[in-house]
């Protein structure tokens, strides 16, 4: 009688030639008697003992539980790493939330940035992001991927805002910049320039406001009622202060031209 690797006893039949093996014939009850008896199943094993293997299934099993506990150990080792990791990013993500610039940095990363919104000489625009391109440079304009130079301008204590470009390298004047919201979507473009659009319309004297009422068309964003007739009454008193004043060099160039055709008639009187 032999013992199979579970501790299954068999009867040995034969070894196999090359050596590889083992042919045994299983123990199955007999029905009547109850007793072991020989079933005529042979198979092949590859291995078989003279006695139960208990000790040499004690090994394994202490192998495997020493393989174990070293895994369980550097798995533990590795989520305090990812809670730490985790910890960390989330103090540093914490941070950039109270600055709203900051806030889209990790978009930029995951290229989730759609539209940009910008703001010049009191004009609100939205534009997607592929068409944000350095237009205004014979480089550029040969490469039209690139996107114009979008810089981080800051201040104490931590003001942050974007600001954006038309030349890829920043050069140019102030007047080359403009502020720039960079959006994940275009409704999220629409509501921040609605934002902007509100924050311009509330000085109702301001010097952008009738740009601010185009640009509110451009989007369809609601202007206040009788905010128009402003204009129009702005833009007439403007009108008025315009033509009063080139009166009044016409008059003056009137009197200069009369000094040059008749010297003498312009002259001042001499007295007597």
């Amino acid at each position: 009688m032999k013992y199979l690797f579970n501790g299954q006893a068999v009867e040995f039949v034969s070894e196999l030639p090359d050596g590889r093996g083992f042919v045994v014939d299983q123990f199955v009850q007999d029905e009547e008697t109850g007793e072991p008896v020989m079933s005529g199943m042979m198979h092949i094993v590859e291995k078989v003992f003279d006695k139960p293997p208990i000790g040499y299934i004690d090994k394994m099993v202490r192998e495997a539980e020493e393989k174990l506990a070293e895994v369980l150990e550097r798995l533990e080792s590795a989520k305090k790493d990812l809670r730490e990791t985790v910890s960390q990013r989330k103090q540093l993500f914490d941070k950039l939330e109270q600055v709203p610039a900051l806030r889209r940095l990790e978009d930029f990363i995951d290229g989730k940035i759609t539209h940009v919104v910008s703001r010049q000489y009191g004009q609100i625009h939205i534009t997607p992001i592929g068409e944000v391109i350095c237009d205004s440079d014979r480089e550029c304009r040969r490469n039209p991927k690139r996107l114009k130079l979008m810089t981080l301008y800051g201040e104490q204590p931590g003001n942050l805002s974007f600001r954006i470009n038309k030349y890829k390298d920043g050069s140019g004047s102030d007047a080359s910049e403009y502020e720039a919201f960079p959006c994940c979507s275009e409704e999220e473009a629409k509501q921040q320039a609605g934002l902007l659009i509100e924050e311009q319309l509330a000085d109702a004297r301001g010097y952008y406001l009738e740009e601010s009422v185009k640009s509110a068309d451009k989007i369809g964003h609601p202007v206040p009622d009788g905010l128009r007739e402003v204009i129009r009454l702005n833009n007439i008193e403007k009108k008025r202060n315009e033509v009063e004043e080139a009166r009044k060099k016409l008059h003056d160039a009137e009197q200069q031209l009369m000094k040059i055709v008749n010297p003498v008639a312009a002259a001042p009187a001499i007295p007597a």
